[in-house]
């Protein structure tokens, strides 16, 4: 993630993740100034897809991160805020019901 004042000024860089291919799909401001970013994390053990949700204050610092997923692949492809100041992620499973 890059914090951007304008084309010219980078105010941070910052990495999240820990396994390749990992990627971002999608991020919402929260109520309380901080963001929520949601994407996707190889696991190394299954060889699958994950879906990682990762809380990130306003100058980027990660305040915490959940993982889920199971042997199958999971994807995220967005995330929205919900009026109890949580987030909802839409995404995909190839998991059998």
């Amino acid at each position: 993630m890059t914090g951007l004042a304008n084309a010219q000024t980078t105010y941070f860089q910052k990495l999240y993740g820990d396994y390749i291919p990992d990627n971002g799909s999608a991020m919402a401001a929260t109520q309380d100034g901080n963001y929520v970013l949601v994407g996707n994390c190889g696991d190394a053990t299954t060889d699958s897809s994950d879906i990682t949700l990762f809380n990130l204050s306003s100058f980027g610092d990660l305040l915490w991160s959940r993982r889920t997923g199971d042997p199958k692949n999971e994807f995220a492809y967005d995330v929205k805020n919900t009026a109890d100041n949580g987030s909802i992620i839409v995404g995909s499973s190839n998991s059998s019901p």
